[in-house]
């Protein structure tokens, strides 16, 4: 699935996951089900390896290294390159400068300014700083 989004990721400027779902059949295979819509904004994206970190595929327990990984940077290095759908939950994709890629949650912390995500949309990502000015990350 890394393999076709990276694909996806180089073809198209922008690409939005919406309604991510997954489920096991009886002879241990897994069936992915997603909606791909392909935005028109471009993003200007680098260099990109996806992490297995806090994403669907990943334990809890590894996930806490994003944490850290999120709050190293300042913001402003900060990208916002994709966005996942499942029910009701929304994820953003970020890109950060070493070029790994992670996903958060609303709640999350990110930044060095210690932001708190507090909505996702499938083009932005609205942070709210401590001293409640808002920090957008745009696709």
């Amino acid at each position: 699935l890394s393999a076709f989004i990276w694909q996806l990721i180089h073809q198209v400027p922008s690409v939005a996951l919406q309604n991510f779902s997954y489920q096991s059949t009886e002879t241990d295979q897994f069936i992915f089900t997603m909606n791909i819509v392909l935005l028109k904004s471009p993003v200007d994206v680098q260099s990109v390896k996806f992490v297995q970190m806090n994403n669907p595929f990943c334990r809890y327990e590894t996930a806490k290294n994003d944490v850290v990984r999120a709050q190293s940077v300042v913001l402003e290095q900060i990208k916002m390159v994709g966005y996942l759908q499942q029910g009701e939950r929304n994820q953003a994709l970020l890109l950060l400068p070493t070029g790994a890629v992670i996903a958060v949650d609303p709640g999350a912390i990110v930044g060095k300014e210690k932001g708190t995500v507090t909505d996702i949309q499938s083009e932005k990502v609205i942070i709210t700083l401590p001293h409640q000015k808002q920090f957008i990350l745009e696709m």
